[in-house]
């Protein structure tokens, strides 16, 4: 396939920071879809290919890194997310919307009725001011 700039397809840096050789690069990229080498420069991807065609990014300085045939993925921007956490609350009592005490007695009731198995009711999501916004919920 050949070697490939990233970026606008032009060169980002004389040299990259980082080289990472021997690996299966997922490039999510229908042009090259794998390649077994990328060059990292400043906090971009600069390039993709095999080590040979991304030997002449090595510099002085450039850190190697051998993936030893793992699998590597673009990187993954998430805020903060527990997924199997956040997934398994699902299941749980949401009290996100809920305002006031008859609220909380409705959707509790409701819950526990649809919910005879749980012998302990958990909720999550609720506002410190659910009851009153004068005497907000505290641990005292």
């Amino acid at each position: 396939m050949g070697r490939r700039n990233i970026g606008g397809h032009r060169r980002i840096a004389r040299y990259s920071d980082l080289l990472i050789v021997n690996g299966n690069v997922l490039t999510m990229s229908e042009a090259q879809p794998r390649c077994d080498a990328l060059a990292i420069a400043g906090n971009r991807i600069a390039a993709i290919g095999s080590r040979p065609e991304l030997a002449e990014l090595k510099g002085p300085s450039t850190r190697l890194i051998d993936a030893q045939g793992c699998t590597i993925l673009p990187g993954f921007v998430e805020s903060h997310m527990h997924l199997f956490s956040g997934a398994d609350g699902q299941r749980l009592l949401q009290l996100g919307d809920v305002q006031g005490l008859s609220a909380f007695k409705k959707v509790a009731q409701t819950y526990a009725t649809a919910n005879p198995q749980a012998g302990l009711l958990v909720a999550k999501g609720s506002s410190y001011t659910m009851f009153s916004e004068s005497e907000p919920i505290t641990r005292n």
